[in-house]
């Protein structure tokens, strides 16, 4: 077979966008993924205090500017309307000439020009905005999507690694300082940062698609085959996505497209957008149950937590027969150390009918180990085949130094599942651990 009838398209990555994984050690695998916030259209916080400030009227009609932008951009990310982003461009141009000295300003139009691929135009003011203040990780990491565009890949892996170490988290960074490592021959480094960017969204295509490709490379057919599955299998999940939104598109008053593409979003972890299509869809019906709950879901990833609260309050309201947002409200009050509040909200959760294994992860946010492994083996014995219940119950014997329990646990999942590669790989590292003694 040729290479070109072998390897499908590459996806096109925008050079930034908008924030289950690879399984290489136990770790991953232990717990059932929580994707972490990926939308790159993040606050900065203040502008730095070295600099010397532009008159405050200057500063307040800018940030008022930004703001305004930032949304404009956010929906447009959201939506892929044009209209949107050429508006977004031209309030930030504003902002910009309101206070040329703003960092966050400049950021933004720069990332802004970049979505409309004016990277050229972009380039000045993101150098402008790392000369401000090279300290300022979200500014490193737009720069390096401009370098790189441009070619410049040294330069542009320098940026991303100031952008990593400094916390950015972005799938589309991650991918795109993967990209450039590759293109300048560390391969290792490269596909150690396409993993990374797997981590924090599972469904990020381009990345497994060329780790499959540098796996071929390297011989390893077992792991590229993988990640070519893992390519195809998400692959028709974002078709699906697509699909649903230019369903959407078409049927603008109607809240059931809107509802779909929410979640759809949500599943491959674009948490902005969910939280918008969210938003409209209760602008369309203000009580639809899946709205609040796919918005309740996304606003806790993206750190809104009062507002998260709210959202998954009113799906509760809107269906009280449903275990699933008060499980979700446990889960957020076990996480912020509420503990009487979380374990009273998982009894009404209960009182609903929630599943031992639900339970069971509210129990582990609870610091309740033996509490959680035990519902999880209620869940086994009510579903035999049942993987993920296997798989948290195993993490948490790991993390409990109990290596042989977790072992035999991962050999249980691979008797159910042989190809379950984060079983594989989990169970390798335990035996690895345990001196190589069967067990």
């Amino acid at each position: 077979m040729t290479a070109w009838a072998k390897w499908p398209t590459e996806p096109r990555v925008a050079p930034l966008t908008s924030a289950g994984s690879w399984p290489y050690a136990v770790p991953p695998v232990a717990r059932i993924p929580t994707l972490l916030l990926a939308s790159f259209v993040v606050a900065c916080g203040d502008e730095p205090a070295s600099r010397t400030p532009a008159p405050s009227a200057d500063r307040e009609a800018s940030a008022a500017l930004v703001a305004k932008g930032e949304a404009a951009l956010r929906e447009a990310d959201a939506t892929g309307d044009t209209e949107r982003l050429a508006s977004a461009i031209e309030t930030l141009e504003r902002a910009v000439a309101a206070d040329g000295a703003s960092v966050l300003a400049r950021q933004r139009l720069g990332l802004a020009l970049l979505r409309a691929d004016r990277t050229d135009e972009a380039l000045p003011h993101l150098e402008r905005a790392t000369s401000l203040d090279p300290e300022i990780p979200e500014a490193q990491a737009v720069y390096g999507a401009a370098l790189y565009a441009l070619g410049d890949l040294e330069p542009a892996a320098r940026a991303f690694r100031k952008a990593i170490d400094g916390g950015v988290q972005a799938p589309e960074t991650l991918h795109t300082y993967a990209q450039c490592l590759e293109q300048l021959g560390e391969t290792e480094r490269a596909i150690e940062a396409y993993r990374r960017t797997l981590d924090v969204r599972p469904s990020y295509t381009a990345s497994y698609l060329r780790l499959a490709q540098l796996y071929e490379r390297m011989g390893d057919a077992t792991s590229s085959e993988a990640a070519l599955s893992q390519f195809y299998e998400w692959t028709s999940v974002e078709t699906a996505l697509r699909s649903a939104r230019e369903r959407a598109r078409n049927a603008p008053n109607d809240v059931v497209p809107a509802v779909e593409v929410a979640g759809r979003e949500l599943d491959v972890g674009a948490f902005d957008a969910a939280l918008t299509w969210s938003r409209r869809a209760l602008a369309l019906d203000p009580v639809n149950f899946d709205a609040h709950y796919i918005a309740g879901i996304a606003a806790r990833r993206l750190g809104a937590l009062d507002e998260a609260r709210a959202y998954l309050e009113g799906a509760s309201q809107a269906s009280p027969n449903d275990a699933r947002p008060l499980l979700e409200l446990a889960s957020l009050s076990a996480a912020h150390g509420d503990r009487a509040a979380a374990r009273e909200t998982l009894e009404r959760a209960r009182a609903r009918g929630a599943s031992p294994f639900a339970s069971g992860l509210v129990l582990r946010d609870l610091g309740d180990a033996e509490g959680a492994i035990a519902a999880f083996d209620e869940h086994v014995t009510l579903e035999p085949d049942h993987l993920d219940a296997r798989l948290a119950k195993a993490g948490l014997l790991y993390e409990r130094g109990r290596l042989a329990d977790a072992a035999a646990v991962y050999e249980e999942v691979l008797a159910l599942d042989p190809s379950h590669q984060g079983a594989r790989s989990s169970l390798a590292f335990l035996r690895e651990q345990l001196g190589g003694q069967g067990r």
